[in-house]
């Protein structure tokens, strides 16, 4: 098994309380070398957080710094996570847009996998035209910025 995700304490604490008092949290992260559709390398950065009890996620001894096995997948999908939906939602660079299908927002959230072999799931999004005019918009406000 391949140990490619690493164990990062936040604050000092491997395991990470919660508001709820019976879910914490242990943060992971990994960066990796992938190539692209096109062909081109792209070194890539991830984090997730393994989610449980604070009694199961103790029970796996894992300490700071520490390399386990797995993987970090980015999951593209139209429910609204559990978590910080606002700062998961994917939006189209500069403009602020969401991007979206069938009027859904799309949400991109990282999570871990002990299957190494695991892959991103990413969605297309169908609001093309929305974005472009927001590109035009933000293309003529930085132009007419400069002119000042």
């Amino acid at each position: 098994m391949n140990k490619n995700v690493k164990v990062t304490a936040v604050k000092g604490n491997v395991i990470i309380p919660s508001k709820n008092p019976e879910v914490s949290f242990i943060r992971v992260e990994s960066r990796t070398n992938e190539i692209d559709d096109n062909g081109w390398v792209k070194e890539t950065y991830k984090s997730a957080f393994i989610k449980g009890s604070p009694k199961a996620l103790a029970g796996l001894g894992y300490s700071d710094g520490q390399m386990i096995g797995g993987r970090i997948n980015l999951v593209e999908t139209t429910e609204v996570p559990e978590f910080n939906a606002e700062d998961a939602m994917k939006l189209a660079g500069d403009t602020g847009v969401a991007c979206t299908i069938g009027g859904a927002p799309i949400y991109r959230v990282m999570n871990y996998s002990a299957n190494e072999e695991g892959q991103d799931s990413l969605l297309v999004h169908d609001n093309k035209e929305e974005i472009l005019s927001a590109q035009a918009e933000l293309a003529s406000a930085t132009e007419e910025a400069d002119l000042d």
